[in-house]
């Protein structure tokens, strides 16, 4: 068994694989073990165990939970629907809760295909079950292989048609798989359910995916439009209800999308306004509760954000004061469950914010402290999960910037090797996932500062960079920054021969 079993609870994985796209996609299910001999016709998930038992392995980002949480429900109610309506399929149904309830992938598999069997024989006046069919497989086995769900949930939403989430799901998972022109196309299906309600919590979802696909195609001001207006819904829907906590949340969520819109245009006064008023209003919501971890985590983030304008701004001092704040919250929230991977994560990165401001206020060995504790807790969790591609990333990067502390300090062999340390981490997760962009520029930046420092090898680092990059280029997935880069690596290479 991965992990520790909760009081009354057996935790049981099953991992059936890796996907990408910044994190890892590792299939798990967790759930009560009943004991029962045959399976129940009610049988249910159990979603608070799947979703705890992520967050305790590190597959699921603490705010992502309630999202899977969702997801969940709603196929646990398509379940319901194919037993509720087609009374001879109930077993089939049951077979496949059950086998995942025992952690028994292959008997789903089965299960789910025989369902399809069913379907078959059906299939023109069954396009709604076999969408729920789709839908309920690629969430209970395909969760966190994005690969192996995207075709599953976008076949779910095409047969469906009219569901408004399946469409989301969809769009969602293309943008996970890089396909960023049809996850468009996915959330404009899903917007044009909204058009007789304009103001409504699914409108201002679609917003929400509208601007995040804006976000990755480098486009901001149609981003800002977006999110702004799904300001407007979310500031609707909190006025027509002061005391619900989870509108004033999504206010700020909107402020901090804003924000980030804002930042990235260079607008700093702009976006460090809306995010201390999103940080205000998560002030609020935290001290109401202040058992609630999701807002104590909430509260850090926003902090973070604050801290990240006010050290663009020059404000050293200050960004240190807010990510210190939000330092002391993600340690506090570490210390409650110290088996949780995505707390331990998060003090992670905190402390890489730490020791940044620290570098850029002259204090090298101030930060070469905090990087290193943060490297640490990079490598405890990747050793939890070897195959953790996510745990594997955050050990390379806290490898690079304890790497630039050495070189700044004159320490070159010692920066050396940990850059090449760093380096073959990247170069193992690229040749996992040839596709994915990410991994590919990682490992072009880690030759780049390779490249710097060891002269003696210098021209044959700067000739792969030029190549890596070249292939991305010729790829169409070279970021518009980056070109600049290109050339200044073709000339680094040039001078270097």
């Amino acid at each position: 068994m991965i992990g520790k079993a909760k009081a009354g609870r057996d935790i049981n994985f099953i991992r059936t694989g890796i996907g990408a796209i910044g994190i890892s996609f590792i299939v798990g299910v967790a759930v009560v073990v009943n004991n029962m001999s045959q399976p129940s016709p009610t049988l249910q998930l159990d979603i608070a165990g799947i979703t705890e038992a992520f967050e305790d392995q590190g597959f699921l980002a603490p705010e992502d939970a309630a999202a899977l949480q969702d997801q969940l429900v709603r196929t646990q109610a398509d379940l319901d629907e194919l037993r509720a309506l087609n009374p001879d399929w109930a077993q089939e149904v049951n077979t496949v809760i059950d086998a995942v309830n025992n952690a028994e992938p292959d008997a789903a598999r089965q299960a789910f295909a025989n369902l399809r069997e069913l379907i078959a024989e059906r299939r023109t006046e069954l396009r709604i079950e076999e969408a729920r069919l789709n839908h309920a497989e690629a969430t209970l086995l395909y969760s966190f292989e994005v690969s192996k769900a995207e075709p599953l949930l976008c076949a779910a939403a095409y047969l469906a048609d009219q569901d408004f989430f399946y469409w989301i799901d969809c769009g969602e998972a293309r943008m996970s798989v890089g396909d960023l022109k049809a996850a468009q196309a996915a959330f404009e299906k899903a917007s044009g359910l909204t058009t007789d309600k304009p103001n409504s919590r699914d409108a201002m979802i679609a917003k929400n995916w509208f601007g995040n696909v804006h976000v990755s195609k480098g486009e901001l001001s149609p981003a800002l439009q977006v999110y702004e207006a799904g300001l407007k819904i979310s500031r609707e829907l909190a006025a027509r209800d002061p005391g619900n906590a989870d509108w004033a949340r999504e206010v700020s969520v909107f402020l901090n999308k804003v924000g980030d819109v804002r930042r990235a245009q260079g607008d700093l006064p702009g976006a460090l306004s809306v995010y201390e008023e999103g940080l205000q209003i998560i002030r609020d919501l935290a001290a109401r509760a202040p058992g609630n971890a999701g807002w104590a985590r909430d509260l850090s983030v926003s902090l973070n954000k604050v801290g990240d304008v006010r050290r663009a701004q020059g404000d050293l001092p200050g960004a240190l004061t807010v990510y210190e704040e939000g330092l002391q919250i993600r340690r506090d929230l570490a210390a409650r469950d110290p088996g949780n991977a995505g707390w331990a994560r998060d003090v992670s990165v905190l402390l890489n914010k730490v020791a940044d401001v620290r570098l850029a206020q002259g204090d090298l060995s101030g930060a070469l402290t905090v990087y290193e504790e943060s490297l640490q807790i990079a490598r405890d969790l990747a050793a939890r999960d070897p195959g953790n591609a996510g745990w594997a990333r955050d050990v390379s990067v806290a490898l690079n910037k304890v790497g630039d502390v050495c070189r700044a300090q004159g320490n070159l062999p010692g920066a050396l090797t940990v850059y090449e340390e760093g380096l073959q981490i990247r170069r193992d997760l690229a040749a996992r996932d040839p596709g994915n962009a990410d991994w590919a520029r990682d490992v072009w930046v880690s030759l780049w500062k390779m490249a710097r420092i060891d002269t003696e090898n210098a021209a044959q680092h700067w000739a792969e960079v030029v190549t890596r990059m070249e292939d991305l280029q010729v790829r169409g997935i070279l970021l518009s920054p980056d070109e600049l880069f290109l050339e200044q690596a073709r000339a680094n290479h040039s001078a270097a021969q």
